[in-house]
């Protein structure tokens, strides 16, 4: 099944020959006598042209303290182990970068005003207001790879849950849309906005400036964002859409891996390939599920729920 070939197909057979059928690599040394009980890294072509990863290793059979000539290939298949650890070495050669640049601006600015005697109060105040800006933006980084790491420690995301009207959510999403310096138009339908969310406001929050930054992010060539919201039953659905470059079935199976970035080029937007990692289990710690569609070159639509407060009971 891992070679993709029948067993019948296999009798006969050298394993040199085996593995020539399913490889595009040439492994006749690594099956050579002298390296019986070495190991190696095989990519296996796959019906569906996508390469998997094995490890595999040889050795010889015994039979009453004695080789008898006979070996045994086995093969592990690590394509996951291989593709998550790919991520993690592009995860740090991202968190690098964005962690170096607001250090590096911060620096910078406040070298600027130690060194500089004659500054006027309005420029103090411009350089004051970038460190401190960048100083939030590193902040809300940390504590997104706080929660990430507390997560995959075992130990759940910390919630102070309180009755809010969706209202207040909405008027915190359209500040914070406000404040984007991008060439996106915004467009808002939020509906029975009376509706008494069970939610920690502020992770929610977060779980928006994420969605809609990601949305900002991938639509290059600007265009509509709409953001829209409903009670359905016990639920309030929350959908964020924009008309972006859009992902493909496989991107979106992966969208919320961590580490995942579905565009690794030097143009691409930058990234940890976090964000919708958090994104995904603080709505799942609130109760509820997202769910991602999206098209190439079309846009993406992001959905999700978050409980309602009815009658005084918490609904989950």
């Amino acid at each position: 099944a891992l070679l993709e070939t029948p067993a019948a197909a296999l009798i006969g057979q050298t394993l040199s020959a085996v593995l020539q059928r399913a490889s595009a690599e040439d492994h006749s040394t690594f099956l050579q006598p002298d390296n019986i009980g070495h190991s190696t890294q095989i990519k296996l072509n796959t019906q569906d042209g996508s390469l998997r990863t094995v490890h595999a290793r040889t050795a010889t059979v015994h039979n009453a303290q004695r080789c008898n000539g006979e070996t045994v290939l086995l093969l592990h298949d690590n394509t996951e182990e291989q593709r998550i650890d790919r991520m993690k070495s592009e995860f740090l050669s991202t968190a690098t970068h964005n962690l170096k640049t607001p250090i590096t601006a911060i620096t910078g600015y406040s070298e600027l005003l130690m060194s500089q005697n004659k500054l006027g109060a309005e420029e103090q105040q411009e350089f004051l207001t970038y460190i401190h800006d960048k100083a939030w933006q590193l902040n809300k980084l940390i504590d997104n790879l706080l929660d990430i790491s507390r997560v995959e420690s075992g130990r759940e995301v910390r919630l102070e849950k309180s009755a809010v009207e969706a209202q207040a959510l909405l008027e915190e999403i359209q500040s914070f849309c406000g404040s984007q310096q991008c060439r996106c138009e915004f467009r808002y339908q939020f509906e029975q906005t009376d509706s008494l969310l069970y939610i920690d406001l502020d992770k929610i929050v977060l779980v928006m400036e994420n969605l809609i930054s990601n949305a900002v992010k991938f639509s290059p060539g600007g265009g509509l964002i709409s953001l829209s919201g409903h009670a359905t039953g016990n639920s309030y659905e929350i959908k964020i859409s924009d008309e972006g470059i859009g992902m493909s079935d496989e991107e979106c199976c992966q969208v919320f891996d961590r580490f995942y970035r579905a565009d690794v080029s030097d143009s691409a937007p930058q990234g940890f390939g976090l964000g919708l990692t958090l994104v995904k289990q603080l709505v799942e710690a609130h109760g509820g599920e997202i769910q991602v569609h999206s098209i190439p070159r079309q846009g993406t639509t992001v959905s999700f729920q978050l409980p309602i407060r009815n009658g005084g009971f918490d609904v989950l």
